[in-house]
């Protein structure tokens, strides 16, 4: 790892940048990834959020969607592990399944603009 110093409002600050073959610390690449939910029933909407890599709109959008299960006791909301769960696992597999429709489309309209082009004549 190096260093390098960038001008902002006339400070040098020291900005770490990392090379791409540097390990990062603290992650044993051997094991298997860790799911952070394991164990959790519930997490906070920024943890979640941070999970799933969606700003605080479109988080509350999905809980108001109804794709995410919400508890609210007093003044916290918490959100079901599990729902986080299904909704990555039903978003993966339509997300597959609609790009298999697109190519069998793509493959069906192109062999029939071959057969319509080769079946007309001048």
């Amino acid at each position: 790892m190096y260093t390098h110093t960038a001008k902002r409002s006339g400070l040098k600050h020291r900005k770490a940048v990392r090379s791409s073959n540097t390990p990062v610390a603290g992650i044993d690449h051997n094991q298997p990834p860790v799911d952070p939910l394991e164990g959790r029933l519930t997490v906070r909407p920024d943890e979640a959020w941070r999970m799933l890599g969606i700003g605080h709109s479109k988080g509350f959008a999905m809980i108001a969607r109804g794709d995410l299960t919400v508890t609210r006791l007093g003044g916290v909301t918490l959100i079901h592990a599990d729902s986080i769960r299904a909704m990555l696992a039903k978003s993966s597999i339509s997300d597959r399944a609609k790009a298999a429709v697109a190519s069998v489309r793509a493959r069906k309209q192109t062999r029939q603009e071959r057969e319509g082009a080769a079946g007309v004549m001048p």
